[in-house]
């Protein structure tokens, strides 16, 4: 059912784990199967940023968490960020969060930072003062 959710429930969802990323134990299975087929844009920003801030503290939240995101189809959900990486049509709101999770992704796969590099290098042309963020955000992440 996450992929039939409105943009409004997805903010509050949004706005319930950006206060306690625990709160997603009961969705994220869900979220992170369902992922390639939430068609409202804003919607898919804040469950994105879910996924991205569960993956980026993951260390920190519950071993139950931890086991859901090891069992996840995480090829699926590669591929899912980069066709909305790679759309043109895809939103700066968007593309900074699809970037976190594949940045997560990078540290265990090395074709993810090299992918990574290159869409850095293709935005930067006729880049928006928030994709040129962006760009900062992935070199500095691959430097580590």
């Amino acid at each position: 059912m996450i992929e039939k959710l409105s943009f409004h429930q997805a903010w509050q969802l949004e706005k319930l784990c950006t206060e306690n990323l625990n709160y997603s134990v009961h969705f994220l299975s869900d979220l992170l199967e369902n992922f390639d087929k939430i068609e409202n844009h804003s919607a898919r920003r804040s469950l994105c940023k879910i996924i991205a801030l569960t993956l980026k503290n993951k260390s920190k939240l519950s071993n139950e968490i931890s086991e859901i995101i090891d069992n996840c189809n995480k090829e699926k959900l590669i591929e899912t960020c980069f066709i909305h990486l790679l759309n043109e049509k895809t939103q700066v709101s968007l593309l900074m969060w699809l970037v976190e999770i594949l940045l997560y992704y990078s540290q265990e796969e090395e074709w993810i930072k090299q992918e990574l590099i290159f869409f850095a290098q293709d935005l930067q042309i006729n880049s928006s003062p928030a994709k040129l963020q962006i760009i900062k955000r992935i070199k500095k992440a691959l430097r580590k």
